[in-house]
């Protein structure tokens, strides 16, 4: 499971900043109202999966999406995680495993409206279904946006999960950059963090200074 993860990906050339700052995950953002928006079915999605192959975890990231939608561009992308930012389900987390083979489900929380209990008794209930999911990324809650605000979330709150979701690795994300990140990893301890906007010189366009500050601040951290 990746440790650090940059999503919004739209372009060969940002995923190979991401290699070159070393790393693991990127994701592509399939959800047409995000200014990340990557069109599945253009020949940029196919190259940038290709070229991450072998060097990163790619990551697919919907909101509220067809299951066959995701079913067949995770397929025709090699896509090595699917990730639900939307109001999903247990019941549709339960349909679209059956569908998706080996390839994994990450499930998205938005601290200030999900709480630690309601995302304990909604994995769950993916746990009675018979799913586990590998990952669980905890985000900042915009009543107007499902992510990828730049918001931050208190850091602190994030602690009473913890106790709660053992067993469960969880992915901060929520207004990181490269100058807050070790600070957030030091207050919130989670296994890993997940980054869009806080290392954009605009959006959908990554800064590979910042890339590689956040990414070397965020191991240094987690390593602590």
């Amino acid at each position: 499971m990746f440790r650090t993860k940059i999503c919004g990906i739209t372009s060969v050339d940002d995923c190979q900043a991401c290699i070159d700052a070393g790393a693991e995950a990127i994701g592509l953002n399939f959800y047409p109202a995000s200014p990340r928006f990557l069109n599945a079915s253009e020949t940029v999605a196919a190259e940038i999966s290709e070229h991450a192959q072998g060097n990163l975890s790619t990551v697919g990231l919907w909101v509220n999406a067809d299951i066959s939608e995701i079913v067949g561009t995770a397929d025709s992308l090699n896509l090595n995680y699917v990730q639900l930012h939307g109001d999903e389900d247990p019941a549709y987390i339960k349909r679209l495993a059956s569908l998706l083979g080996n390839t994994g489900i990450l499930k998205a929380f938005r601290l200030g409206r999900d709480d630690a209990s309601s995302i304990l008794d909604f994995v769950s209930a993916c746990e009675i279904f018979g799913v586990k999911l590998p990952g669980i990324i905890v985000d900042a809650y915009d009543p107007e946006s499902y992510g990828g605000t730049g918001k931050t979330l208190d850091w602190k709150s994030f602690n009473l999960l913890t106790p709660l979701l053992e067993g469960y690795l969880i992915i901060l994300a929520g207004g990181l950059s490269d100058s807050n990140v070790a600070e957030a990893i030091r207050a919130a301890r989670p296994y890993g963090v997940d980054v869009a906007s806080g290392v954009e010189s605009e959006p959908g366009r990554k800064d590979p200074k910042k890339l590689r500050a956040f990414v070397a601040n965020t191991i240094a951290a987690l390593d602590a």
